[in-house]
């Protein structure tokens, strides 16, 4: 005799007054046992009226439920089963996952660290004035535009930078003409401050020379009158 109290019995007797008929999903539970988890399924005994009636029944038709019927299957095996499942489903799951890493990390490499990996070097040329950097446009999608773009800018730099060296080279030699011009007017300015302090100089000097030479031509003009007035009388001596 179980108990009401009983796994086995609680399911028809929980409400107080027993259950004419158990649904089937009552009538399994799991378990734990001493060897692992158990699975028990319930199932009632009813006195049918064939049995009720038969002269070997030793029970009436009043009596419903007879009995019941309990079986018991450990669930060691499948636990185990499971467990070896579980695990080769993990290292399958890892194995997937570290070759799915492998793969995105190779694609991430071809499609994005070495197109990045490009631009950053031709960046750090482009910093080191080096305008001659271009990045191979073979990427594709977003990469490969940006790859296209960045070539775009270096060379337009480079056309920049060229026409700046023009624009240089042709201030260079304009410079150079007019320092060559001033460098002729100061030298025709420094010719012609020579020849002023010469003229200068010269004139100086003819005025110190004519001073006497006015003197001795004033003498000689009054000698040469005197001589052609008659003889004149120098010391003792007539001429």
């Amino acid at each position: 005799v179980v108990p009401r109290e009983d796994a086995a019995c609680a399911p028809c007797h929980a409400g107080g007054q027993p259950q004419r008929r158990l649904a089937e999903a009552g009538r399994s539970r799991v378990q734990e046992g001493r060897a692992g988890r158990v699975v028990a399924v319930v199932t009632p005994l009813h006195n049918e009226t064939a049995c009720a009636t038969a002269a070997c029944h030793a029970h009436g038709p009043g009596r419903t439920v007879l009995g019941l019927l309990e079986v018991e299957l450990s669930t060691a095996r499948l636990d185990a089963a499971t467990a070896a499942f579980r695990w080769r489903a993990l290292a399958a799951s890892a194995l997937a996952a570290a070759l799915l890493g492998l793969a995105f990390w190779a694609f991430a490499r071809r499609h994005v660290v070495r197109p990045v990996g490009a631009l950053v070097a031709a960046t750090h040329r482009v910093a080191r004035e080096d305008l001659d950097a271009e990045v191979p446009e073979t990427f594709e999608g977003e990469l490969g535009l940006l790859a296209g773009a960045f070539n775009a800018m270096t060379r337009s730099l480079r056309a920049a930078r060229a026409d700046l060296q023009a624009l240089l080279d042709g201030l260079e030699r304009r410079v150079a003409e007019r320092t060559g011009a001033l460098e002729a007017a100061h030298q025709d300015l420094v010719r012609s401050e020579k020849l002023a302090s010469l003229g200068k100089l010269s004139a100086a000097i003819a005025h110190e020379i004519n001073n006497p030479i006015s003197g001795i031509m004033t003498f000689a003009r009054l000698i040469h009158r005197t001589l052609e007035q008659g003889a004149v009388e120098i010391g003792r001596a007539h001429v």
